[in-house]
Order: structure tokens, then C-alpha cells, then sequence
């Protein structure tokens, strides 16, 4: 039992770490999505599309997150340009453990998506 446990709560530890990672990271590119279908409809701004992000990140209780819109001017940019939405956050701030291995790692969920004529 003096070997087996340690083993055991070791294998534990490490398969909550990563379980938290996918998730924060999954979550991170659903954000990115969402945003990016935002981004793509006439008349919107960066504030709606970050906006949208917020409330995901709220809804799933992720913590410091950042967005990024590339390029910032998208709204005025012809069609055909592609507008990526990135999304990190830290996963020391969005785990519910201590985390041994994968602390000081940032999460990234990324898209890009390309501006289209609207019907």
C-alpha cells in the first residue's frame, strides 16, 4: 500500500491537470467561435464581439481571460479578409486543483474565419 497509493494519488493529480486543461482550452475555442460569428455579421464592432466573449467566459467561470481581434479594423477591411479571434487565459487561475506540472502554462483557443458577402 506504502507504493500503490503515492502512485495512485499521483496519477490522479496528473489526470485532473489535464482534464482542466482540455476544458479550459476547449472552452476557450468555443469562445473564439462564437466571437468569430459574431465578427461576421454587418454592422458590428469589436465591443460586441469581445462582448460575446465575455459572457461565455462569465457563464463558464474563466478567469483573466484575453481576447484578441486580428485585425482590429475588420468591420472596414473588403471581403475576402480574414478576421482571427484568439482567446488565452492562464491555467494556474482556472484549475481546481493544484496544478504540479502544467502550472505557468496559458491556454490559447484560436479561429479564423473569412469576411463574406451577405445575402
Amino acid at each position: 500500500m506504502a507504493v500503490v497509493a503515492p502512485t495512485i494519488l499521483l496519477i490522479a493529480f496528473g489526470v485532473q491537470e489535464v482534464t482542466a486543461a482540455i476544458h479550459l482550452q476547449q472552452t476557450l475555442t468555443i469562445c473564439a467561435y462564437e466571437a468569430a460569428r459574431v465578427a461576421l455579421q454587418p454592422d458590428t464592432t469589436e465591443a460586441n464581439v469581445k462582448a460575446t466573449c465575455d459572457k461565455i467566459l462569465l457563464t463558464r467561470q474563466v478567469n483573466n481571460a484575453t481576447v484578441l481581434v486580428t485585425p482590429a479594423d475588420y468591420p472596414t477591411k473588403a471581403y475576402g479578409t480574414e478576421i482571427t479571434i484568439k482567446v488565452s487565459a492562464e491555467l494556474s487561475g482556472n484549475s481546481l486543483g493544484p496544478l504540479l506540472v502544467l502550472s505557468n502554462r496559458t491556454v490559447v483557443g484560436e479561429v479564423t474565419v473569412m469576411k463574406e458577402h451577405g445575402s
